[in-house]
């Protein structure tokens, strides 16, 4: 199986919302947050089986969180991540070309499942956190070889708290 990993984007969306309540503080308040776009692949290589590491901008979202929900200001050196309570992650095959007949063209979505969780640790207390955001994966399976995929569009709904590290301990 070939592993993907996208070089682009094409419209890069995002929304994100206090789920609980908004003057909690950063890392206790629980967001909503939906991430979606288009990952532009172009797979032209001969090859059937392929999975999409697809890992969206989650900074954007989390700096406008944080300058527009009053919460507190976190170090400039540290890095924001999304710590998962839950997870809905959808993608598909959007664009697609097959230099054979189109009556044996076939693609096909065989699952999607989040990149593997990172672990960090907070910069102010010190704690771990597991179950740490980076991306999802999408497994696509083309019938024959020959065929090309140019973009996967993709919509992940979290449910998450927002965290800072100094330094990373990935799991």
């Amino acid at each position: 199986m070939a592993l993907i990993v996208p070089a682009e984007f094409d419209g890069q969306n995002w929304l994100i919302t206090p789920a609980v309540s908004p003057n909690a503080q950063t890392n206790v308040q629980t967001w909503l947050v939906v991430l979606s776009g288009v990952a532009v692949v172009k797979i032209t290589e001969p090859i059937t089986d392929y999975t999409i590491t697809i890992n969206p901008d989650v900074t954007g979202p989390i700096n406008w969180a944080i300058a527009n929900y009053g919460a507190p200001k976190l170090p400039a050196e540290s890095q924001l991540y999304l710590q998962l309570d839950q997870w809905a992650p959808y993608a598909a095959v959007g664009s697609i070309f097959d230099e054979a007949q189109s009556t044996d063209a076939g693609f096909d979505i065989d699952t999607w499942r989040p990149n593997p969780f990172a672990t960090v640790k907070d910069h102010t207390t010190g704690l771990e956190f597991n179950q740490v955001f980076t991306g999802i994966q999408v497994d696509i399976t083309a019938r024959q070889p020959g065929t090309m995929i140019f973009r996967v569009p993709y919509n992940i709904t979290l449910i998450a708290r927002i965290v800072s590290y100094l330094n990373p301990i990935l799991s």
